[in-house]
């Protein structure tokens, strides 16, 4: 009837699952998150606010629709509502402004081996301190698994030192600001070497060498 009519076709918006789960209090699971463009995650991180909301832009108000102030639909989710995301970190990231909204699970493989992770010439088990240090280290551009492992291995050691001395222990945060350092001064030009050992002397006060001959290799391709 259209086309004899002339009539063009029109659009029309249809809600997607996102929105009728926020509507209806469904659950809603986005596998391989980190997949995802940035653009469209940037998205959501207002509703993963607390009391957050979403705010559509793209299509006109409903009837009994909450509107903003631009006059823009506006979704509350349902009480019931709740986002998963999950990924594997081997395939990227997502922002950290969206995994600082976020509870994080890391599912560690159950197994002898899995539980087990070398740091230096040491097995040490995988618990949540130690596999926090390493990701907090490749957070800051640490993307060498043998650097940071050396890293660690020198953080455990001033831990240890700290501690017989009857001294405040260094945390996670001087660990990151080590790597913080390091990487600023490899970007501006310096070798790796200086580079760690002065971000090692500034993040623990101390004033000496940190880095032997034998870590000049490991650390070639650390950055």
């Amino acid at each position: 009837n259209n086309k004899a009519k002339g009539d063009g076709g029109h659009f029309r918006w249809v809600d997607g699952i996102l929105v009728k789960a926020m509507l209806t209090g469904k659950w809603l699971h986005l596998e391989n998150v980190n997949f995802c463009s940035s653009s469209v995650l940037d998205r959501l991180n207002p509703l993963m606010e607390s009391g957050g909301e979403l705010v559509l832009t793209e299509c006109g108000a409903f009837e009994g629709d909450e509107l903003s102030e631009a006059g823009s639909r506006v979704i509350v989710p349902h009480p019931n509502f709740r986002l998963l995301l999950s990924m594997n970190s081997i395939s990227g990231d997502v922002s950290r402004a969206m995994r600082n909204r976020c509870i994080e699970v890391c599912l560690i493989d159950n197994t002898e081996s899995g539980n087990v992770v070398h740091v230096g010439d040491n097995e040490v088990i995988a618990t949540v301190s130690t596999m926090d240090a390493l990701d907090a280290l490749y957070e800051v551009g640490i993307k060498s698994s043998s650097v940071a492992n050396f890293m660690l291995e020198t953080h455990y050691r001033e831990c240890r030192h700290s501690s017989e001395m009857g001294e405040e222990q260094p945390n996670i945060h001087d660990l990151k600001q080590w790597g913080r350092v390091a990487c600023s001064l490899v970007t501006r030009g310096f070798q790796y070497a200086y580079a760690l050992d002065s971000g090692y002397q500034l993040a623990y006060g101390v004033h000496e060498n940190a880095i032997c001959d034998t870590m000049h290799a490991k650390i070639r391709n650390a950055f």
